[in-house]
């Protein structure tokens, strides 16, 4: 069972800070550090009940996407916690590195335009930036239908 699944947030705050902190870390040639990251990686992914195929992290793009996909993690949390500018803030670096990405991983994209717009909705004050994300994700999610289906 994961932390944040047993509303254990703060618990699952600290292995996902911790895991950004690895992957943020400039790469080592040494398998140790590899391994230590991979284990930790896959540590959190187990808590957090983000458990996926496995998908090598050595690549570049398959460490963006993880980067990015723990900055959103660390998004819901704080906005499980009822900190909405944090949520926003790592939302926010998450879209940097994800708005980036291939095709392939920008429904990692849609999927965070929508949780920023979905704190901006309930702040209320900020409607207008809450519509701004919420078109954007349609924009997205149409350019990638048409990009699928050709």
């Amino acid at each position: 069972m994961s932390y944040f699944k047993l509303e254990k947030y703060h618990e699952a705050l600290d292995y996902a800070l911790k895991t950004i902190k690895l992957l943020l870390q400039p790469k080592e040639s040494t398998t140790n550090t590899e391994q230590l990251t991979t284990n930790n990686l896959s540590f959190l992914k187990q808590q957090t009940g983000l458990m996926q195929k496995d998908v090598k992290q050595s690549t570049l793009v398959g460490d963006q996407k993880v980067i990015s996909e723990t900055y959103r993690f660390i998004g819901d949390i704080y906005e499980k916690l009822d900190k909405n500018e944090q949520a926003i803030s790592n939302y926010e670096d998450s879209l940097k590195i994800s708005e980036n990405l291939t095709p392939i991983y920008q429904s990692e994209t849609v999927i965070t335009y929508t949780k920023l717009a979905q704190i901006y909705r309930k702040m209320n004050c900020r409607d207008g930036e809450a519509m701004n994300y919420y078109t954007k994700a349609l924009k997205l999610l149409r350019r990638l239908y048409l990009t699928i289906d050709g």
